[in-house]
């Protein structure tokens, strides 16, 4: 206003710049309110199990949910994918990998078939290279599929209640008959006591993370029950990827 009086410019124009100043002060307010939300919120590694052939859940992931993490400097994530065993996998995993920084390649000795076995030792396998990068400088790791889409603002908000402490052994999810739901997460010192267990007897990474809890191989864990994570964790596999895209 002041700018169209000193320099006698349209007053046509006033409106417009009213509107305008109203939508940057908006904009303003909007990041504050975010990086309020975000303050105090614990630090977490995502690890997300992907397919060598999922490109497109992958993709799916970076242009929605994962956005938002990129502007959370204490929340990072990577997608550890299978090892390719032939030389069009390898080209098209170096081309993607090249692209987004964002993928890491699993032990060629886990195997890549579908049952509950595998995918556990898959899962292991992340974890182990996970925790040898980032050991206990993280509050929780989080395990995620790639076809699960997750709220980062209720998760985000979420763990500012979460325990966090040297001591704490704490397994998160949403249990469904004692069983944990797709996405769990593991504070760093529960997950540090699993792989010292896990590296002693190779046929505990056949098993999920919670069998050892409930064959009280780890003790005084707390196990809490948020059975707000069913966010992205509804239906099974293409089913659930399929209702978000579609």
């Amino acid at each position: 206003v002041v700018y169209c009086l000193m320099f006698n410019v349209n007053s046509s124009l006033v409106p417009l710049l009213l509107l305008l100043l109203f939508i940057l002060c908006h904009v303003d307010g909007h990041v504050h309110r975010e990086t309020e939300l975000f303050h105090g919120t614990t630090s977490m590694r995502l690890i997300i199990s992907s397919g060598v052939n999922t490109t497109d859940r992958r993709h799916a992931c970076r242009i929605s949910w994962l956005k938002w993490i990129k502007h959370v400097k204490h929340v990072s994530y990577s997608f550890y994918v299978e090892a390719p065993v032939t030389d069009l996998e390898r080209a098209q995993i170096k081309e993607e990998s090249d692209a987004f920084n964002d993928i890491l390649v699993i032990n060629g000795t886990a195997p890549r078939d579908k049952t509950l076995q595998s995918c556990a030792f898959r899962r292991w396998e992340a974890l182990i290279h996970d925790f040898s990068v980032f050991q206990t400088t993280v509050d929780y790791y989080v395990l995620v599929d790639d076809d699960s889409f997750i709220c980062v603002h209720h998760m985000l908000f979420a763990s500012k209640f979460w325990p966090v402490g040297r001591e704490q052994r704490v397994h998160i999810s949403h249990f469904r008959g004692g069983a944990p739901d797709v996405v769990s997460m593991y504070s760093s010192i529960l997950l540090k006591e699993a792989l010292q267990i896990v590296a002693s007897n190779v046929k505990f990474k056949t098993m999920p993370l919670q069998a050892l809890i409930e064959n009280h191989l780890i003790e005084n864990v707390d196990c809490i029950n948020e059975l707000r994570l069913n966010y992205g964790a509804r239906g099974f596999g293409n089913t659930r990827y399929n209702d978000f895209t579609n």
